[in-house]
């Protein structure tokens, strides 16, 4: 028997390429779902800007500000995990 010609191949088990499967549509999933919900969020906070009074109005101004850094670090850190995932495919 000649061992040079001998060749082990291992396949991905299914348990991996699943989960590998499963993380990519769930990425996918958010990155459409996060700037939706930040969008609803600012248009509800846009219409209590208008029947707020000046206190309200720097509040309302903060928590739109907010809502909007918090939607920017969650799209960075799904395209970070969607990179990390895309060096995965076989």
């Amino acid at each position: 028997m000649n061992m040079r010609n001998l060749m082990i191949v291992a396949a991905t088990p299914v348990f991996v390429t699943g989960t590998q499967n499963l993380m990519n549509d769930a990425m996918t999933w958010v990155l459409f779902l996060i700037p939706t919900a930040a969008a609803l969020f600012c248009a509800f906070k846009a219409f209590c800007y208008q029947a707020a009074d000046e206190n309200e109005r720097t509040m309302i101004k903060k928590s739109v500000k907010g809502a909007l850094i918090i939607a920017v670090l969650g799209e960075c850190a799904s395209a970070i995990i969607k990179v990390i995932l895309s060096y995965y495919v076989s």
